[in-house]
């Protein structure tokens, strides 16, 4: 990591200008989304077709976990740095198919796992990686069992660049 932004606080616990470094995993992030076994989260996202999912809501999704990780990562929840993380870009988005489903199939469960991984004076990136994720093992009425084994794929990575500011600054 290259360092925090100049203008957010050391956290109120820390003394001195001295500011905190941390590490990747301190905005590390993964979601599931249950398509395969979830018919009322699957009509929302899906498409006429009952294959394919919305690019567009998915696309909402991808940018909201991106601010979650910057917002982590800026330890934005803490009220002594009151910040606000906007979206400045997203870049190299590139998922994957396998030539006989879209990637982004209703068929399967997506999973994002994303994390910061490089940070500058105002701005940092964010990694997010698309997984699908297929389950082996079924219970009864086709329902993934808890205990069965989870396999995923990777579909690809998008970088997200996002912007921290000061709440009072604007």
């Amino acid at each position: 990591m290259r360092g925090t932004p100049r203008w957010v606080s050391p956290p109120f616990a820390a003394a001195g200008p001295d500011l905190v470094q941390r590490k990747r995993s301190a905005s590390f992030l993964e979601i599931t989304y249950p398509f395969a076994s979830d018919p009322e989260l699957l009509q929302i996202y899906m498409v006429h077709d009952a294959v394919s999912l919305r690019g567009g809501m998915f696309l909402e999704e991808l940018d909201a976990f991106s601010a979650d990780c910057a917002f982590r990562h800026a330890d934005g929840y803490n009220p002594a740095r009151p910040l606000t993380v906007v979206t400045a870009a997203h870049d190299g988005l590139s998922i994957f198919g396998d030539g006989q489903h879209s990637p982004l199939s209703a068929l399967h469960d997506l999973r994002l796992r994303g994390a910061v991984v490089s940070v500058g004076n105002s701005s940092m990136e964010v990694q997010t990686d698309v997984l699908r994720v297929r389950r082996s093992s079924r219970g009864a009425a086709g329902a993934p069992d808890e205990d069965g084994d989870e396999q995923e794929e990777y579909l690809g990575s998008c970088f997200t660049v996002m912007v921290a500011r000061e709440r009072e600054s604007f």
